[in-house]
């Protein structure tokens, strides 16, 4: 870039001069981008729900050559951040899938609905849960098989809340690390965090493992606050 052709570098770039960007959040995101590298925004359309159109200038003040050259430098670097936007978008997405179906999990506990549970689940997976005890560490093992026979066999009214998630993903796979209380037919029984496993098959994200966390005497309050029966 030895000097300024007149040729804007959008279209230098092979961009149209308002240029249509993905994301879920058009405005805020790249408008956050954009003015700390000295750009204005002087036109600002909404294309479709998804696609935003943006049309941006360079301040007067910086408008010199030397300015010019180095903005030229950081509005390349703008477009390339654009464009990795969708890959955010997309996991962003996935974590809110994978939350949904911790959510779905947990519902379908309470209501003991064995089918809904065991679409949420592999066939062949192992809960975890463990203790620790004056005698040391206790583990209980049951096989997802399992623990839909208890389900369907229970009669207790169980409401598990969970707060804070945590979630990693990566392709199709994903953890998901939830602090949680238990509550059972309206008491406390308990506290401890959990540790999702999942995998997303062709039909959505599905839970493979739980290792979890049982406390009875270290239980700090719940920033969801004292348990009601309408939660």
């Amino acid at each position: 870039m030895a000097g300024y052709s007149g040729t804007p570098l959008a279209r230098k770039l092979g961009f149209s001069a308002s240029c249509r960007v993905r994301t879920t959040n058009p405005t805020d995101d790249y408008l956050q981008l954009a003015l700390p590298l000295g750009l204005v925004d002087v036109k600002v359309c909404a294309v479709d729900d998804v696609w935003p159109g943006l049309k941006l200038f360079i301040r007067k003040e910086l408008r010199n050559n030397f300015a010019r050259k180095i903005m030229q430098k950081l509005i390349v670097a703008f477009y390339v951040i654009s464009f990795s936007f969708p890959a955010i978008a997309d996991e962003a997405a996935d974590k809110t899938a994978v939350i949904r179906t911790i959510d779905e999990f947990f519902a379908a506990m309470t209501a003991r609905d064995v089918e809904k549970m065991r679409s949420l689940m592999t066939p062949d997976g192992i809960l975890y849960g463990y203790r620790e005890t004056p005698d040391g560490l206790r583990i209980a093992r049951p096989t997802h098989a399992a623990y839909l026979e208890n389900l369907a066999a229970g009669e207790n009214t169980l409401v598990e809340r969970y707060w804070d998630p945590q979630v990693m993903v990566y392709g199709r796979l994903a953890t998901a690390w939830t602090p949680y209380d238990l509550h059972v037919d309206g008491n406390f029984s308990h506290c401890g965090v959990n540790n999702f496993s999942l995998l997303r098959t062709d039909e959505g994200w599905v839970v493979t493992g739980v290792v979890f966390s049982i406390e009875d005497e270290t239980c700090e309050e719940s920033p969801l606050g004292p348990f009601t029966s309408e939660q």
